[in-house]
């Protein structure tokens, strides 16, 4: 079990993510895909042997009383989260406001356009 004192550097670190004070310039689009939210989240990469590395990213919003939190993997999604970070915006935004923004709606459609070609060699 982890000690609850640890939860606020956490937190703070993963809202650090998304603010740009730290973190990826891939995270950093959870700001700007949910503005006026505080999100909090993390980017990852999951090493592939076979084949392009999956894309991840976790995040909860908003920050001091969450109402939402979400995990995105996708495999084979690539470096960082090319993929993860806006799924899951979007994902959150139709959860905390009932619809999407116009921009997001033109992201979702965009990514569900897309196309991963699994096992791909990119090394």
């Amino acid at each position: 079990m982890i000690d609850r004192k640890h939860y606020e550097e956490v937190v703070k670190g993963m809202r650090a993510a998304v603010t740009g004070s730290t973190g990826s310039a891939t995270c950093r689009m959870v700001g700007m895909m949910l503005p006026g939210v505080e999100a909090c989240g993390k980017t990852g990469t999951a090493q592939n042997p076979h084949g392009k590395d999956h894309s991840v990213f976790m995040g909860f919003a908003p920050m001091d009383n969450p109402k939402i939190a979400i995990a995105v993997y996708v495999e084979n999604g690539g470096f960082g989260a090319t993929y993860g970070v806006p799924i899951g915006s979007i994902m959150m935004d139709q959860y905390l406001h009932g619809k999407l923004s116009p921009e997001n709606e033109l992201r979702a459609e965009d990514f569900s356009n897309r196309v991963i070609y699994y096992n791909a060699e990119e090394r």
